[in-house]
């Protein structure tokens, strides 16, 4: 999925919209990739710190505090880069 097919915030308020009223009183679920269960959405929650991820492995990520703590004075602030601001809203679910 290329950046400019993703579902965004304004796209989810005008589906939320679309709905029944009696649909938006029932709990909001989510179903992640292949998952033969859907979850239950607790919240929503922004996050409070940037998040980093390596320029070279999408897997290597964390905020400045944590890549800090694990690469200690091997971490190099140009290997990475910003993939998620601070600030940013995402919904939470428990797994």
């Amino acid at each position: 999925m290329t950046q400019s097919n993703l579902f965004t915030w304004n796209d989810l308020l005008e589906a939320i919209s679309k709905l029944p009223s009696e649909e938006r009183k029932k709990p909001v679920h989510i179903n992640i990739d292949d998952e033969s269960t859907f979850r239950y959405v607790e919240g929503l929650e922004t996050l409070p710190e940037d998040v980093y991820v390596h320029n070279d492995d999408d897997e290597n990520c964390g905020d400045l505090k944590t890549l800090k703590d694990i690469y200690g004075k091997d971490f190099n602030l140009e290997d990475y880069r910003i993939s998620t601001h601070k600030g940013h809203p995402f919904l939470r679910t428990e797994f």
